[in-house]
């Protein structure tokens, strides 16, 4: 009987530690989501400034005016 005990109690802290893994997985995957929604619009943005001239149409190899 005692021996039936033990494995109830070590499938019920098994079932607790799965869903708190499976929550921590949840809350991962939505911080990925995030991030990767970020990383696109900043994609987005860094494509649209290349395609517009970005700062003034400076070439790489002029000093800006404050030299």
């Amino acid at each position: 009987m005692q021996e039936i005990d033990d494995l109830k109690a070590s499938i019920a802290r098994l079932e607790k530690h799965i869903e708190s893994q499976d929550m921590e997985i949840y809350r991962q995957q939505r911080s990925i989501d995030g991030l990767q929604k970020k990383a696109k619009k900043l994609e987005e943005r860094i494509a649209s400034l290349e395609q517009s001239g970005g700062a003034g149409s400076m070439p790489a190899d002029e000093k800006p005016p404050h030299y």
